[in-house]
C-alpha cells in the first residue's frame, strides 16, 4: 500500500466512525463510495498480478562504449482494469557502487488478449562487464492507492550480462611520421636468404658460400659477401595498470582501455607485433600477457578489456611489478597508469636516449608538479577526448 492509500484508508475509517457516531446517512454514503474505490483499486492489482506474464531480451550482448543498446520488455496476459506499471531498470551508466536505479512508468489499458512490448534505450557509458535489465517491477492502480510487486526476485532473473568494449580512436596525426619510415617496415635483421637490400661487404669467417659475391670478388681479387636482410616487425609493449589512484574508477578505466586499444590498433595496422601486459589485477593480483600478431586480434582484445577489473589503489606502479616480462627487448614501450613511479619515469629518459622509445600516458584529473618534471616521457590525459591529439603527437 502506498502513502496515498494509507491516507485514504484512514479517511475511510474516520468516515465510518463518524457515521456510526452521528447516524447521519450522508456519511455512510461517502464511506461506501470510498470503500468501493479501495476495492476497485485492490481488485485491479490482484487481477494484473495473476494474469500478466513478463519476458525480456536485449538486441546484442556486446557493444562499443557510447553505443546504444535496446532492452525490450514483453508483457502478456489479460488486463481487465487499467493499471500503472513502475519499472526499475539496471543500466550501464551507473557506477559500481550506486544502488539507485532508473525508474520508468507506463499505463496498461484494458485488453482481453494483452500482448505488448516496451523498448528502453540503455546507454553504454563505461567500459566493463555490466549486469543490466529489470531490477524490479511493481504495479499500482490508476489512483495510486496500492502497489504490488510483479517480479519476485529469486524466482527468475531478467538481468543480462553486457560486455561494453573500449572505443578505438583513430590516431590520424601520426600519418606524417609513418610516411617518413619510422615504423615496422624500416627495422631490419640479417638472414641467409631474402631480398638484396644492402651493398656487399668484406667476407667474414663463417659466411656461407651462398652469400659470396663471386663477380665482385673476381674483379677486386678480394672476397666479398652479399648483405642480405629481411624486414623485421618491431615489437611494441603496452602496459595497462588496473590500479587507479585518482578520479572516478570508471572514468579512468575508460581512458586507460581506450588509450591502449587505440595504440594497438595503430601499430598493428602498420605491421608491428603487440604485447599488452595487464598488471595489478584485483581478482588475483597477477599480471596477464596478451599477444596481438594479426589485425584480427584487435576485436578479441577489445572484448578482453571488458573483463578487466579496475579499483582504487594509491601504490605507485614500479617496473619490478612486471619484471617477469622481458620488456627490454621492446622497440617501443608504452605504459598507461594513473600513478607511475618516479624511478620508472627516470629510466624512461635513459631509454629514449638510445634507439628505443618509452612513454607513459597518465590519466589524471590534474597533473602534479612532480610528474610535470618528466614532460618528455609523461603525457597527461584528462579525458578520452584528448586521446587522439595527445597520444598521436606523443608517438
Amino acid at each position: 500500500m502506498t502513502l496515498r492509500g494509507v491516507i485514504v484508508c484512514l479517511f475511510e475509517l474516520f468516515l465510518i466512525i463518524l457515521a456510526l457516531g452521528t447516524e447521519i446517512n450522508e456519511f455512510f454514503y461517502v464511506a461506501i463510495c470510498v470503500a468501493g474505490l479501495l476495492a476497485f483499486s485492490l481488485f485491479s492489482l490482484i487481477i494484473a498480478s495473476l494474469t500478466l506474464r513478463v519476458d525480456s531480451k536485449i538486441n546484442k550482448k556486446s557493444a562499443i562504449r557510447e553505443d546504444k543498446i535496446e532492452y525490450t520488455l514483453y508483457l502478456y496476459g489479460v488486463a481487465l482494469i487499467p493499471v500503472v506499471a513502475y519499472l526499475a531498470l539496471k543500466t550501464t551508466e551507473l557506477e559500481f557502487q550506486h544502488k539507485s536505479r532508473k525508474r520508468y512508468s507506463f499505463v496498461l489499458l484494458p485488453s482481453f488478449s494483452f500482448e505488448h512490448k516496451f523498448a528502453f534505450e540503455i546507454p553504454t557509458v563505461h567500459v566493463g562487464r555490466w549486469d543490466i535489465g529489470i531490477k524490479k517491477m511493481r504495479f499500482e492502480d490508476v489512483f495510486g492507492l496500492f502497489s504490488f510487486p510483479l517480479l519476485r526476485l529469486g524466482k527468475r532473473d531478467f538481468a543480462v550480462d553486457l560486455a561494453v568494449m573500449p572505443k578505438i580512436h583513430n590516431l590520424h596525426k601520426m600519418q606524417e611520421a609513418l610516411n617518413t619510415g619510422v615504423f615496422g617496415s624500416t627495422s631490419l635483421k640479417s638472414a641467409e636468404t631474402g631480398d638484396l637490400l644492402g651493398d656487399s661487404r668484406l667476407y667474414k669467417e663463417g659466411d656461407s658460400l651462398k652469400r659470396i659475391n663471386w663477380k665482385l670478388s673476381a674483379r677486386t681479387r678480394t672476397m666479398y659477401s652479399r648483405q642480405y636482410e629481411v624486414p623485421q616487425k618491431p615489437k611494441v609493449v603496452i602496459v595497462v595498470d588496473n590500479a587507479v589512484s585518482n578520479g572516478t574508477v570508471s572514468d579512468m578505466a575508460d581512458i586507460i582501455c581506450e588509450t591502449a586499444i587505440s595504440l594497438s590498433n595503430f601499430f598493428l595496422s602498420h605491421n608491428n607485433m603487440i604485447d599488452i601486459i595487464s598488471v595489478r589485477e584485483k581478482a588475483n593480483s597477477e599480471n596477464k600477457l596478451h599477444k596481438l600478431r594479426e589485425y584480427s586480434d584487435i576485436h578479441k582484445m577489445q572484448y578482453a578489456f571488458s573483463y578487466l577489473k579496475f579499483y582504487k589503489n594509491d601504490l605507485p606502479l614500479r617496473s619490478d611489478m612486471f619484471e617477469e616480462f622481458n620488456i627490454s627487448k621492446a622497440d617501443r614501450l608504452y605504459i598507461v597508469s594513473t600513478n607511475p613511479a618516479v624511478e620508472m619515469l627516470s629510466d624512461f629518459i635513459d631509454i629514449n636516449k638510445g634507439d628505443k622509445i618509452a612513454k607513459c600516458f597518465v590519466p589524471k584529473t590534474e597533473f602534479s608538479s612532480e610528474l610535470a618534471k618528466f614532460d618528455k616521457v609523461c603525457i597527461h590525459l584528462a579525458s578520452v577526448n584528448q586521446i587522439v591529439d595527445a597520444v598521436g603527437e606523443a608517438l
